[in-house]
């Protein structure tokens, strides 16, 4: 979705070629994480409808896990623009001087 683009754009920001290779490493890691959080969340569901229990934990787990979301991109957006200045003009144009590093 659209917060996934925008942490791959602040990432690769500047980063000519790079940025390929950056967005590779995100999507594989991504995929990974994506992949551990699944087989986490079946193997629960396997444990509680053995036991016959209602699947409440991955209700909890949704719950604040956006919260946790939405508190990682609000710091990595608030982190971003406190730095803006050393990489950009001020009408967010690259800094020739030193690259862009964000």
């Amino acid at each position: 979705g659209p917060d996934h683009q925008a942490v791959i754009i602040a990432l690769s920001a500047c980063q000519g070629s790079k940025a390929f290779q950056l967005g590779l490493q995100w999507g594989i890691g991504h995929a990974a994480g994506l992949g551990l959080v699944w087989g986490l969340l079946v193997l629960i569901y396997g444990i509680h409808h053995s036991l016959n229990q209602e699947m409440t934990i991955a209700h909890h787990l949704e719950h604040y896990a956006m919260y946790i979301i939405g508190a990682i991109l609000l710091t990595f957006g608030a982190v971003c623009l406190a730095c803006a200045d050393k990489f950009f003009t001020a009408e967010w144009k690259p800094r020739a001087e030193g690259g862009c590093a964000c």
